[in-house]
């Protein structure tokens, strides 16, 4: 028997739950022990939501169950049966697991800095620039705020495969420790990928410096990891997105405190140490980004400026233009005879009206000069 501790200052209110197995069935039963008459609504209540838990089953090829729709084929479990779990090796392919109502708490821990050079540092035998190109980042997106159902959907699949238990995996907060230089672009990839991240909702600690070298970066996201692990009910998993090993003494410590810890990252930017399964610095199998690339990366959408400007009577014009001089020189030109050829063009009457009409209309007040 396991007693629930009781909520609202409950002493009088015990819930006694008992899990009755025999062969291949199971069922819960509930025994409410010394509820005084007053609360009865309340021990009612408890009953029916005790009683939609229990044991399920997994049917073969089907989803499991305690978990959000996912985008992932489900966990391949090989025909490996788990029927110890109730007594009975009997189930459809033989796989039985528990289902429990209280989720594990996961805080992610991102390395900025060591993510943006994965990302954009274009390493050799990069993933990412092998199959998006090395300007990627102009017509892609990491679309940041899947990232933490990624990593709870991992973490489900492998204690499904490894304890039997189907369990939920909460992300309660997502932190992230970078640094930038002082006269960074605001429009560059790595200020874009701070306000992406800022914009899914993670908590972003930027740092300014004047250098090359940036400092305290690592030290204050393990001090942040360190901090939560002994707060209590902050998280039960810690997961780091890096590959530098230096966190691995932080990683240590945190498991010395009872809590666990799961490492994600790429396999070009990790390093050795850290996976190497007698170092005791994690608890699952690494979450590889690599393997999963289609679903961080989206196409960016179309600016609908530039859309508009290529199809309106200009630009068709300049492709007309374009068009007829290719023709002319049988499809191969200089790029230094194009500029000539097109600086020596007068643009058409039509182009000049629209341009001129557009002028008239912003200095009237009614538009932009911008769209003539």
């Amino acid at each position: 028997p396991v007693t629930a501790a009781p909520p609202m200052r409950l002493p009088t209110l015990r819930l006694v739950v008992l899990l009755l197995g025999a062969g291949g069935a199971s069922s819960w039963s509930l025994q409410l022990a010394r509820v005084r008459p007053a609360r009865s609504l309340l021990a009612s209540v408890a009953a029916r939501q005790l009683q939609g838990l229990g044991r399920h089953r997994l049917r073969a090829g089907g989803p499991p169950h305690a978990t959000l729709p996912s985008p992932f084929p489900p966990p391949d479990m090989g025909g490996v049966g788990m029927g110890g779990l109730s007594g009975s090796s009997s189930g459809y392919g033989g796989l039985e697991f528990q289902t429990t109502a209280w989720p594990l708490r996961v805080m992610v821990f991102i390395d900025g800095s060591w993510l943006y050079y994965s990302l954009h540092g274009r390493r050799p035998n990069c993933p990412i620039t092998q199959r998006y190109g090395e300007k990627w980042f102009y017509s892609n997106s990491v679309a940041y705020e899947r990232l933490p159902y990624l990593i709870s959907q991992h973490l489900h699949e492998q204690l499904l495969r490894s304890h039997g238990v189907s369990r939920f995996v909460e992300v309660a907060r997502t932190v992230v420790f970078t640094s930038y230089r002082a006269d960074t672009p605001p429009g560059s990839p790595r200020m874009k990928m701070f306000r992406q991240m800022a914009k899914a909702n993670f908590e972003v600690h930027v740092s300014t410096t004047s250098g090359w070298q940036e400092k305290c970066i690592d030290i204050s996201l393990a001090v942040e990891m360190m901090h939560f692990a002994s707060t209590p009910g902050a998280y039960d998993i810690a997961v780091l997105l890096s590959g530098d090993k230096d966190f691995m003494p932080a990683m240590s410590r945190i498991r010395q405190k009872g809590k666990s810890v799961a490492l994600c990252s790429m396999r070009n930017c990790c390093s050795r140490d850290m996976l190497d399964p007698g170092q005791h610095v994690r608890d699952f199998e690494p979450i590889w980004l690599d393997d999963h690339l289609d679903y961080l990366i989206t196409p960016t959408p179309a600016n609908p400026s530039r859309a508009d400007a290529a199809s309106s009577r200009a630009g068709l014009a300049l492709l007309r233009l374009v068009t007829a001089f290719l023709v002319q020189n049988k499809g191969t030109v200089r790029s230094r005879e194009l500029g000539r050829f097109l600086q020596g063009c007068a643009p058409p009457e039509d182009v000049v009206a629209d341009a001129g009409a557009g002028l008239v209309k912003a200095a009237a007040g009614g538009g932009d000069a911008g769209e003539g």
